[in-house]
């Protein structure tokens, strides 16, 4: 008998780390047990690329390609765990800053809840992500360690 779908379509913002696929795979089991749709979504920070091009040696296009390319590689590996569980996935990869396009996928697909990885200690960078998230979004966050 299944149970009632609370969370009907999960957003999960992913990168290659381990708080990330943890916390991706945190999501599927949930979306297992509540017949959800997932939404993996990748962010590509623009803003970082074209700080690496002005002070490395390579251009933002070629920076931009290896950052997609990264990025569609970490989505399709969480599609396949996902599709291997019989969970329904989306895949979107976006360019901006994590935490403006993180709320704006969520807005633009109504979803129920969104599932992140915690990075690093407090205090750190990811907390500047992670806060504003918390903060703005109209739906619960789920933080996973």
């Amino acid at each position: 008998m299944a149970t009632p779908s609370f969370f009907k379509k999960i957003l999960i913002p992913a990168d290659n780390s381990k708080y990330s696929i943890g916390a991706a795979r945190l999501a599927i089991q949930l979306a297992q047990l509540h017949e959800s749709q997932l939404i993996f979504l990748h962010v590509v920070d623009v803003r970082a690329i074209e700080t690496m091009a002005r002070y490395g040696h390579e251009s933002k296009e070629a920076l931009l390609v290896k950052a997609e390319e990264s990025g569609w590689k970490v989505l399709y590996s969480l599609e396949e765990e996902a599709v291997a569980k019989h969970v329904q996935v989306a895949l979107t990869l976006e360019e901006g800053t994590a935490q403006r396009v993180i709320l704006d996928v969520a807005e633009k697909y109504s979803v129920d809840l969104i599932v992140m990885g915690k990075h690093r200690k407090s205090g750190s960078r990811k907390d500047v992500v992670l806060g504003p998230i918390i903060e703005n979004s109209e739906c619960p966050v789920l933080i996973a360690k």
